[in-house]
């Protein structure tokens, strides 16, 4: 076999002659020198990365006990959250009940028509028993979490009845119109004190100290202030619902025409004014334009 080489430097052509037997051994040597150098690289990198592996694998474990603990305290910040959460639901279902019952002794009302005290109406198929702290606080805050909102409906159901109580208390005629005095004279028929002729009284009279307060026994609005003939300066309150009541013989009337009044305000002074005797406040009550007796709206404790 020829092999024919050109010098770099001088440009001339020289030929070698190599047997074949020759060409065959040293192209032979090459490849195994080839195949050595691989396989050692090869089994290098191998050892390399066996060496390395343990490495790896004690970073992931630390890795993941690291990830462990923060999730273990997470969790406990998170169960005293719940015992926190369910200590303060409690508080504020006793809280609850405490307020009710005020409510109710205040307003002399019958607790066994709001009984806060006893447990909202719920239910439910038994589930399996939890046996983990975790899952007691969270069913337990789940039932209480019920209980207020079984109180707060209670309390809103009372909150509404008081209201419509109250504002039946102030538009309803109750009461007597002076804080001091007697009656002295009262509803149906009688001798006129100043005809002397059998008539019938459409009001009750209460007698008391000349200029001291006339008031309204109910919230409404003024519909007549002003002098009638035989009643005096009188004023008159509508009050809805039917009723009005009227205040006769004031030495002056204070509530003024279409001025709202509340229960208990002054509207008058007392006064002996129109067809008297002496100082007095003429009291009637009418239900739809008709003179009804104005006792049963007076407190049952009278001063006489």
């Amino acid at each position: 076999m020829d092999i024919l080489l050109i010098s770099k430097r001088s440009g001339l052509l020289k030929q070698f002659k190599i047997g074949n037997i020759k060409f065959i051994s040293i192209f032979v040597a090459l490849v195994l020198f080839l195949s050595l150098f691989l396989s050692g690289g090869y089994y290098l990198g191998i050892k390399e990365g066996q060496r390395k592996k343990p490495d790896v694998i004690f970073a992931e474990i630390q890795a993941q006990k690291l990830f462990l603990e923060n999730l273990k305290k997470d969790m406990e910040e998170e169960l005293a959250a719940f015992s926190s959460s369910t200590a303060a639901l409690h508080g504020y279902l006793s809280r609850l009940d405490a307020v009710a019952d005020r409510i109710l002794q205040s307003n002399n009302m019958d607790s066994s028509e709001f009984n806060f005290g006893d447990a909202s109406p719920i239910g439910g198929p038994q589930g399996e028993a939890a046996t983990l702290e975790w899952s007691e606080l969270v069913k337990n805050i789940s039932v209480l979490d019920k209980e207020i909102e079984f109180r707060e409906g209670k309390l809103a159901l009372l909150e509404s009845f008081l209201l419509e109580k109250q504002l039946h208390d102030q538009i309803n005629p109750g009461g007597k119109p002076i804080s001091k005095g007697w009656i002295s004279s009262v509803y149906g028929y009688r001798l006129h004190p100043i005809s002397g002729k059998r008539e019938f009284h459409s009001g009750i009279d209460f007698a008391g100290k000349q200029g001291s307060f006339v008031r309204s026994v109910a919230s409404g609005v003024v519909t007549w202030s002003g002098t009638r003939w035989g009643y005096g300066n009188m004023v008159e309150i509508n009050h809805g619902n039917g009723y009005v009541t009227r205040y006769a013989h004031n030495k002056e009337n204070l509530a003024e025409l279409g001025q709202k009044v509340n229960k208990g305000e002054s509207i008058a002074l007392l006064g002996s004014s129109g067809m008297s005797t002496g100082p007095h406040v003429h009291f009637e009550v009418l239900y739809k334009d008709k003179a009804i007796n104005p006792k049963k709206f007076i407190d049952e404790y009278i001063e006489n």
